[in-house]
């Protein structure tokens, strides 16, 4: 993934401090000592950070407890041939169950929620870069506790992405044009009652509309698509002046 942040001393050095703040209970003073954009590139690398610790944590305890299950068959099949069953079962009763738990640790969730307030004071293409790069990672269908960042997320970009001008647009990076792109295909394909917050009409139409300002001759069959068959008319009035603009 293409990265927007800095890596300087002082960026570190901000990292570090905010990561200290995080051990308490209290709301980070760094993230209003900052500058909003300054503090959303934070949030966002240590959220995007915690998610990647958290999915390792959840493939180990998982594979623990799979094993749980098949230690537990062994041992009931040992039993019939003590005494290495019966020795067997007294070490296994020794041993802490493994336990599954929740895809996302305490810390994410406070990092979404500090992300999420934070999302709602910036307004430059940076920004606006951010949270499509963390939008990206999330799927709610999945993991369920994704859901309010991912509401919140896409309700943020489809506000400012028709308002960035074609410059500012124009220094989104790669990953972040790949996604949007995405999500005008992902609008085709689900039917409209399994669609994500990033799959629905107002961010559909945002896209649709920064789209208009970059012209990509690659999105004309797309937008032909949403044109013709799309479940809205406002999606496929916003796809029809797409098409019409020269």
């Amino acid at each position: 993934m293409q990265k927007l942040r800095m890596r300087d001393p002082d960026q570190e050095w901000l990292r570090e401090r905010l990561r200290l703040q995080l051990r308490s209970d209290e709301k980070p003073t760094l993230v209003d000592d900052v500058a909003p954009e300054v503090a959303l590139s934070l949030l966002a690398e240590e959220l995007l950070d915690q998610a990647r610790q958290d999915q390792r944590t959840l493939s180990r305890r998982w594979s623990e407890y799979r094993f749980q299950l098949f230690d537990w068959t062994t041992t009931f099949l040992l039993i019939f041939c003590w005494p290495a069953g019966l020795y067997r079962l007294y070490v296994r009763k020794k041993q802490p169950p493994a336990t599954l738990f929740s895809v996302h640790t305490p810390r994410w969730r406070r990092l979404a929620e500090l992300l999420a307030e934070k999302a709602g004071e910036t307004r430059s293409a940076a920004s606006v870069a951010e949270l499509i790069l963390v939008l990206r990672t999330l799927d709610s269908e999945r993991v369920g506790e994704e859901a309010r960042l991912e509401v919140a997320l896409s309700r943020r970009i489809a506000d400012l992405l028709p308002f960035l001008t074609p410059a500012e647009l124009s220094s989104l990076p790669e990953p972040c044009w790949e996604f949007l792109v995405y999500a005008l295909e992902q609008r085709i394909e689900i039917e409209a009652i399994r669609r994500l917050p990033w799959m629905k009409a107002p961010f559909t139409i945002a896209v649709i509309l920064a789209l208009g300002s970059v012209k990509n001759p690659n999105v004309a069959p797309l937008m032909q698509r949403l044109a013709a068959h799309d479940t809205e008319g406002r999606v496929r009035e916003a796809a029809t002046d797409y098409l019409a603009t020269p």
